[in-house]
């Protein structure tokens, strides 16, 4: 299946074998070597001894900071002894070295996970229906909200991208450095449109939809908005909050509409799924035009 990455196609899942060696080559340099080095272990076949596999992960706990990095570091390092051991005549693994991986999460410690917070229906429809001067503010949030897009995806975006007639959107900046598409209803284009009009002579300056300085503070303008209007603060109420009340909102009419609404599973390594037609997204632009439609009723 193609995708885009900037102006370029490229066959999906070549690239995402690239990207992953390239990832585990960095980890193998920044963790492995210098581990080696500081014990000096120049021999390959000594990492699959129990009590040097012992040592790596101490190592890891003091050196790496945040407890899911050094489990994916441990992850790679046992799949490249894995490999290597493939590849030789007798196997260097045994019952020692499978005991030494068993148990490292366990040592390395869980993170501590807590559910996020997400909006109410009706705070989501007076998040619409509130009128600020801050046009370009007021975009960012209706594009975390019903664009379900992130932070660095809306920061990327470029005004080449947006196609209303068709009512999507290309976001070039994604997370996986992976370009997908979004939905781009009504209440997106109004409020897109709205920076068009607030610009001198309207001429927008560059391709970026948004200026670098007003989304410097982006995230705590938002998190202020948010706290006026449905009189909720706190640091997990900010633009995820956003995404994540979109993909509540929209899921809760239409179930399985959510994970497309955030653009999960797009691009997805393990699924090999992703969606790029515009059809794809009929559904969730005819929910929010319903729903802009509703809003703007109500306030008349």
């Amino acid at each position: 299946a193609e995708c885009c990455q900037g102006d370029r196609k490229y066959e999906r899942l070549y690239e995402s074998r690239i990207k992953t060696e390239k990832t585990n080559a960095s980890r193998l340099k920044a963790h492995l070597l210098p581990f080696c080095e500081k014990n000096r272990i120049h021999d390959i076949r000594d990492l699959y001894r129990r009590e040097i596999i012992g040592k790596y992960i101490i190592y890891l706990q003091e050196t790496v900071k945040g407890i899911d990095t050094a489990k994916a570091v441990i992850k790679t390092t046992k799949a490249f002894l894995n490999w290597y051991d493939s590849t030789q005549k007798s196997s260097l693994i045994d019952r020692n070295y499978i005991e030494a991986f068993a148990n490292y999460s366990r040592k390395l410690g869980y993170k501590q996970r807590t559910t996020k917070p997400f909006l109410s229906d009706e705070q989501c429809r007076q998040i619409l229906a509130t009128k600020i001067v801050d046009s370009e503010l007021y975009a960012m949030i209706v594009s975390h909200l019903v664009g379900g897009l992130r932070d660095i995806e809306v920061q990327g975006l470029r005004w080449r991208d947006l196609n209303a007639k068709e009512g999507w959107v290309k976001v070039v900046n994604s997370k996986g450095s992976v370009a997908r598409y979004a939905q781009f209803p009504k209440v997106m284009q109004e409020a897109f449109s709205a920076i068009q009009r607030t610009r001198l002579h309207n001429t927008l300056g560059n391709d970026y939809v948004f200026t670098q300085s007003s989304y410097g503070v982006r995230n705590d303008k938002i998190k202020m908005f948010i706290c006026k209007i449905v009189g909720v603060s706190g640091r997990d109420y900010g633009s995820n909050c956003l995404r994540r009340t979109g993909c509540a909102t929209i899921n809760y009419e239409c179930p399985g509409l959510g994970d497309k609404q955030l653009g999960h599973a797009v691009n997805s390594r393990v699924t090999e799924m992703h969606y790029s037609n515009p059809r794809d997204f009929r559904n969730i632009n005819r929910f929010w035009d319903d729903l802009w439609a509703s809003v703007k009723a109500e306030g008349l």
